[in-house]
């Protein structure tokens, strides 16, 4: 299994910009923030294993983050 990339902190900053972006009527779709996670571990130099030649966390990470904040909701393409 794979550790924790994000603190608690920064999962909440992860969330708090989703749902702005939603406010606006400008949610992300999944690929949407499995990009933002990826540049906000690069951005604060998190220990990850996302992938580099995609630039996006991984389809398993995001599933977990989902069970973690299942309040999230991301817009289908």
């Amino acid at each position: 299994m794979f550790g924790c990339v994000f603190t608690e902190q920064q999962e909440l900053e992860l969330v708090r910009y989703q749902i702005d972006m939603e406010s606006i009527l400008f949610g992300l779709t999944m690929t949407d923030f499995r990009k933002l996670a990826y540049q906000l571990a690069l951005r604060n130099n998190c220990n990850n294993r996302f992938n580099c030649n995609t630039k996006m966390a991984g389809e398993t990470w995001m599933k977990t983050f989902l069970k973690i904040h299942p309040t999230l909701t991301l817009r289908k393409p």
